[in-house]
């Protein structure tokens, strides 16, 4: 959770456009209540619904949900 939400940190410009956030990222703890308490297959449904809905140009931006693009597994 904490690597998360230090990575909307460090790229919180980027994640606020993303989401269409007018302010800034989530902090850690705001990401800890929501995940503790979402269910998984509504937030997997969701997050599927919101991913069909981008455009081509920004689903070319996204990062891997399982991390191994920034963790380099792609080298």
């Amino acid at each position: 959770m904490a690597k998360i939400a230090y990575f909307a940190e460090i790229r919180a410009s980027w994640f606020a456009d993303l989401i269409g956030l007018k302010v800034a990222a989530p902090s850690y703890d705001t990401l800890w209540w929501f995940l503790a308490r979402v269910h998984p297959q509504a937030f997997k449904e969701l997050i599927n619904r919101w991913l069909q809905g981008l455009p081509q140009e920004m689903k070319d931006q996204l990062l891997g949900m399982d991390g191994k693009r920034l963790k380099g597994v792609f080298r």
